[in-house]
């Protein structure tokens, strides 16, 4: 029985042995790999400061003749334009021009005309 006692116990040496030298293997194996990889860092999102666009304000004061559609064409590149203007200025009616009329003209880019 002694003997079975001494091989038991040189086992469970044994064993405990090779689990010790597992883990510290396993533990300077991972801790190579994380001085060769480095750590994931939460980046801050930058704080961007948005500088006011400065619109220029275009005006237009209607003359004898005029239409809104050229008005626009020529104002803005396009005629398309035109219902732009008619909104900022509260025209319902573009065919009701006053000479002397003074339009807002937006800041608007210049459309397709397809």
């Amino acid at each position: 029985m002694s003997t079975l006692k001494e091989r038991s116990l040189a086992l469970a040496i044994g064993l405990g042995t090779v689990a010790i030298i597992a883990s510290i293997a396993f533990w300077l194996a991972f801790s190579k790999i994380s001085y060769i990889t480095p750590p994931i860092q939460k980046v801050k999102k930058a704080e961007v400061k948005e500088k006011p666009v400065e619109k220029k304000i275009q005006t237009y004061v209607v003359k004898e003749g005029d239409q809104l559609f050229l008005i626009a064409e020529k104002l803005t590149g396009s005629g398309q334009n035109m219902q732009a203007i008619m909104e900022t200025n509260n025209i319902t009616n573009p065919d009701l021009l006053e000479v002397g009329q003074k339009l807002i003209i937006p800041d608007t880019k210049t459309r397709n005309p397809n």
